[in-house]
């Protein structure tokens, strides 16, 4: 790989640490609870749709291995939540937020919902983002602000480049309230655009598996800001760019599936797939490690040893305040 290439690569490795901040504290604490899954550890919120039932989901690529969403409309409802998005915004809520406003040139307050994805190709990872906004925009106008307007399956598209990073990102309307951001760290030809299904995909039909039973069966549906991967131990050309320590780059999950929500403080509720029961020991160990900000308080629990293979997930639960978060969210 020689050095533009590898700078390329990197660039899109810096933009997804920064924007899969989500990743980030799932994968460095999948730390504390569901104490025995009690289900009176959390106080209920006002029913709503699961968190994985987003309709703006089903435009992400299945073959993402990376899923996520910021629910921002509820965000800001949400007495807990809504500081989160105020300037100045943590940085890892900015890096997805300020991005697309300079991008774009719409205010955040104008976007209702974020949907995510990660396509991990061999020549280089592709991130993909949905939007969906909170009233209805001229596509044309909105393509034209981020470059020079070209079309793609008959809708407005344009290209940009991410700035001083090599690498280039594609704007793309395919309705009055939708559009999806697609950055690379290497030239991407529009097949990287068909790959966004028009039609939304039903209950993530055709993601793999072990990655939709994650979302659907262990994400908390309250889940305001999430993320669920399928993983491993981070690669050490990753940990640094997602924040990670050295130790977490040891971390065995094999799925993990984690969100955000608020109660009287902010709550981070999720689960890991180590998949045998010395990965899952190994994975609670290297959690205990991480020093979190002091207002933070976790639980994390395994199941007994001679709990089957399938069976081996670890649950964890995140507390904490507004400023703590804050804090958490720093790369």
């Amino acid at each position: 790989m020689n050095d533009e290439t590898a700078g390329k690569k990197k660039t899109v490795l810096v933009v997804l640490g920064l924007m899969l901040g989500m990743a980030a504290f799932g994968v460095m604490f999948v730390l504390a609870t569901i104490d025995r899954r009690r289900k009176n550890d959390l106080p209920p919120l006002p029913k709503h749709h699961h968190a994985g039932e987003l309709r703006l989901l089903g435009h992400v690529p299945a073959k993402c291995s990376v899923l996520g969403a910021l629910h921002l409309r509820e965000l800001r409802y949400e007495a807990a939540t809504k500081s989160l998005l105020d300037a100045p915004r943590p940085e890892m809520v900015e890096a997805i937020l300020g991005n697309l406003e300079r991008w774009t040139g719409l205010k955040s307050s104008a976007i209702d919902y974020v949907a995510l994805g990660v396509m991990d190709l061999p020549e280089s990872p592709t991130l993909y983002l949905l939007v969906q906004t909170a009233v209805r925009f001229e596509p044309a106008e909105l393509v034209r602000k981020a470059g020079k307007e070209e079309t793609h399956r008959g809708k407005p598209m344009s290209r940009f480049p991410l700035e001083g990073k090599g690498g280039n990102g594609r704007l793309w309307t395919f309705s009055d309230r939708v559009f999806a951001v697609v950055l690379r760290g290497e030239s991407g030809a529009n097949e990287d655009l068909d790959a966004i299904p028009l039609t939304p995909r039903i209950s993530l039909e055709g993601s793999a598996d072990p990655l939709r039973q994650a979302i659907l069966h262990r994400l908390d549906g309250r889940s305001l800001m999430w993320f669920a991967a399928l993983t491993g131990p981070a690669p050490a050309e990753w940990a640094p760019l997602l924040g990670l320590r050295s130790e977490m780059t040891k971390l065995p999950a094999q799925v993990i599936a984690a969100g955000l929500f608020p109660q009287e403080q902010i709550a981070l509720v999720g689960q890991a797939f180590g998949g045998a029961p010395d990965r899952v020991k190994k994975l609670e160990e290297a959690i205990r490690e991480v020093k979190l900000p002091k207002d933070l308080t976790l639980k994390a629990e395994i199941p007994p040893t001679d709990a089957k293979d399938a069976d081996q997930w670890m649950s964890f639960q995140l507390r904490g305040s507004v400023e703590a978060v804050r804090e958490l969210l720093k790369p």
